[in-house]
């Protein structure tokens, strides 16, 4: 490139220092800045205030919905829950068993009379499961079997419910679990 030997006679030269030579002016320079900085807070402002009322017609149509499931869900009658009182671990040791159903052996003897406390209690918790629908005595007359079950007992069969299958799991992994810690 060349360089003229005369800077005033390039025509660039006159174009910047013309803009150099301009006064500065500071009102101009605030009244710009003035209304970029107001633009972009009322920006901010509706921003902020679009992303709150999202989240509260979020809130709200939660809120809705929970309201409209309940009001669709048929209400339990827990009439005879609330009257019936369960008995204290110390009250009662032994479930109470209906013998009239058991089918009677030979010598006089019900099914029942030499069955294991594991087997006892199995079979109440299957009546309270299955006939009467009681799903906390049957879930307490459950542990009580697995208390007093034998390892062999223990094990998952085709003939348990699927209350005690859910609970001879459990035990299973947390013995597991208690073998792998200790």
């Amino acid at each position: 490139m060349s360089t003229p030997e005369n800077p005033e006679s390039d025509p660039l030269h006159a174009l910047v220092g013309a803009a150099a030579s301009l006064p500065e002016d500071d009102r101009l320079r605030r009244s710009v800045l003035a209304r970029t900085t107001g633009v972009i807070r009322r920006r901010r402002r509706i921003r902020r205030i679009s992303i709150t009322v999202a989240l509260v017609g979020c809130y709200l149509a939660g809120a809705a919905t929970v309201q409209l499931w309940r009001a669709g869900a048929p209400t339990p009658d827990r009439s005879v829950a609330r009257d019936e009182k369960l008995p204290a671990d110390d009250e009662r040791q032994t479930p109470p068993i209906d013998r009239s159903e058991e089918p009677a052996q030979p010598g006089g003897q019900t099914a029942e009379a030499d069955a294991s406390p594991y087997e006892v209690y199995r079979r109440v918790s299957d009546r309270y499961l299955t006939q009467q629908g009681d799903l906390s005595l049957a879930l307490r007359y459950y542990c009580r079997a697995l208390e007093t079950a034998s390892p062999e007992e223990r094990a998952i069969s085709a003939e348990d419910s699927w209350l005690l299958m859910a609970l001879k799991d459990l035990d299973t992994k947390e013995n597991r679990d208690e073998n792998n810690d200790g």
